[in-house]
């Protein structure tokens, strides 16, 4: 007996058996036999290729997502940091205003008293 293994439609492997006289008495019959079961065979591996192939652009396209994510909240955390920064600077400069305006009224003060 001549086995003829493929995969079936739901992924297991089986096998087609025929007589070694079927096969020698009518060569090809056996020949497309054999070609039918080796288009199964090769039309289940084209549909698992194309279901990874599917997975590995959904893994793509989830990757670019997840970064493209991780980068605007990285920007918005710029974007208040600079914020911030800039709360900072003005508040310095206006104590440093502050801070000159005092040191200027005793000066003030002492040339009225010697004035």
């Amino acid at each position: 007996m001549a086995a003829l293994p493929y995969v079936s439609a739901n992924g297991n492997l089986t096998t087609n058996t025929t007589s070694e006289s079927e096969a020698t008495t009518n060569p090809l019959a056996a020949l497309d036999d054999a070609i039918a079961s080796i288009d199964k065979f090769r039309s289940s591996l084209g549909a698992i290729q194309n279901r990874l192939d599917s997975a590995v652009t959904n893994l793509n396209n989830t990757t670019t997502n997840l970064s493209e994510a991780q980068s605007r909240i990285q920007d918005a955390d710029y974007a208040t940091e600079v914020s911030n920064m800039s709360k900072a600077q003005i508040i310095q400069q206006a104590g440093n205003s502050v801070l000159a305006k005092a040191n200027q009224v005793p000066q003030q003060v002492l040339s009225l008293q010697q004035g």
